[in-house]
This record gives structure tokens, sequence and C-alpha cells, in this order.
């Protein structure tokens, strides 16, 4: 999963798929989801708060495949 994760990410994070899945975490609650991307690496290379960079990954996320069922923003992480 972690592999699928990175690979939604690579083209608008600019990192490759290694330093994904080695930033993805376990939510601390189940509710948040599965898995998260905590977007605080991305901060210095956009020059932006972790949050809006956050939001405007999601936005930029198209086709979710069918084993993610939601992804949603949660402060500074991409919750999946």
């Amino acid at each position: 999963m972690k592999q699928l994760i990175a690979k939604l990410l690579k083209k608008d994070t600019g990192l490759n798929e290694k330093e994904i899945e080695k930033n993805i975490e376990v939510p601390p609650n189940p509710e948040m989801g599965d898995y998260a991307f905590p977007c605080f690496v991305l901060a210095g290379r956009f020059r932006k708060n972790p949050a809006q960079i956050a939001l405007e990954i999601k936005a930029k996320i198209k086709k979710t495949p069918s084993v993610i069922k939601e992804i949603k923003v949660l402060g500074a992480y991409i919750n999946f």
C-alpha cells in the first residue's frame, strides 16, 4: 500500500518513491485513516505552510485506485 501511495504522491511532491515511503506513517487514531503522509518535509521545498501544501496536493490527485477508499487532509497530513 505504501508503494501505491508513493506513486500517487511522486509527481506533486518532487520526492522519489523511496523518500515518500520512508515518511509515510500510521495515524494514531484509526478514524484518521490507515496511512498518513506528513507534508512537513515539503515545507522548505515549497516555502509554504505544510497544511496548505497538503490541501494543494490532495486537490491535484485526480484518480484514486479502487483500493483507496478515501483521501482526506487533516492539518499537515494527507490521510489515506
